[in-house]
Parts: structure tokens; sequence; C-alpha cells
């Protein structure tokens, strides 16, 4: 969410107010509940699977995993966000930190730097796999791509 927010500031000229800003708040606390809905819902599959419904296996521990990563993220997500609107000194340093130019270039950086580096492992991992397996990892490189491509568009058209 806070790329989201960053690049459509960057792009469309527009400068980040502390009221748009507090709007990008509450977004992001609706996101963080939609979030703890899905989280709680994974929760009360995983419990039902628990109890003998759908196949044993390993998948028990998969679906605890994953309900109570989304059911914490969201929550966390959420306190931090409440936070950042209740107190003044923390909104404050967080509105600085997220529209500082340079955190904005370092943060867009480190997401290029990322994807490169993810593409690079990817192909790394092509010598030491079986044949089968290169073609879903190529592709993803090539999905990657195409939606770098696509937001780059985007963005252009914004700007």
């Amino acid at each position: 969410m806070l790329l989201l927010d960053a690049a459509s500031t960057q792009f469309s000229g527009r400068e980040m107010t502390e009221q748009r800003f507090r709007g990008s708040l509450k977004r992001r606390i609706g996101v963080a509940v939609g979030l703890l809905v899905v989280g709680i819902a994974l929760v009360v599959v995983a419990y039902k699977r628990q109890m003998g419904w759908g196949p044993d296996g390993f998948a028990h521990g998969y679906y605890w995993g994953l309900a109570w990563g989304i059911t914490g993220g969201a929550v966390g997500t959420l306190i931090r966000n409440i936070v950042l609107l209740v107190n003044a000194q923390a909104f404050r340093a967080q509105f600085v930190r997220e529209t500082d130019e340079r955190n904005r270039m370092i943060a867009a950086r480190a997401w290029q730097m990322a994807a490169m580096l993810t593409i690079l492992g990817i192909i790394v991992a092509t010598f030491f796999l079986s044949a089968a397996l290169i073609v879903p990892l190529l592709y993803v490189i090539a999905a990657q791509c195409a939606l770098f491509a696509l937001v780059y568009l985007v963005l252009q058209r914004l700007g």
C-alpha cells in the first residue's frame, strides 16, 4: 500500500499532503479489516479441516500457518495504522518517512533490485532442476517481465 500511494503521488504530479496521507492511512485500515475477515475465515476453515473435514497430511499445518499469518499481519497493520492516526508525533514521523524523496527513491531501487535478484535466482535454479520444472519458472519470469512493462506504461501515462 505504501508503494502504491507513493507511486500515485510521484507520477500524478500531486504533492502528498497530510490530509491525503491521513486518507491513505484510512484506506490501509480498510484493507487490513478486509484481510482480518479473510484471516478469521481461514482460521475457521483450518479448524474444520482439523476436525476431519477434507484430506489429511501436511495441509493442516499449511492452513493453520496461512490463517494465522494473514490474521496476525492484518492485526499488526491495523494496530500500526490506528496508532499513526491517533498519535500526532508518530503520524508526522511516518509522513516524513513516506514522502521524503530520498526514501521513495531507496524504496523504488529496493523493489528493482529484488525483482532482478528474483529473476536471476530463477534462472540459476533452472540449471539444477528437471526439464519439467524449468518451463513453469520461465513462465514466471515472462509474467514478471510483462507485469513490469504494464506497470511502467501505466505509470508513464500518469506522469
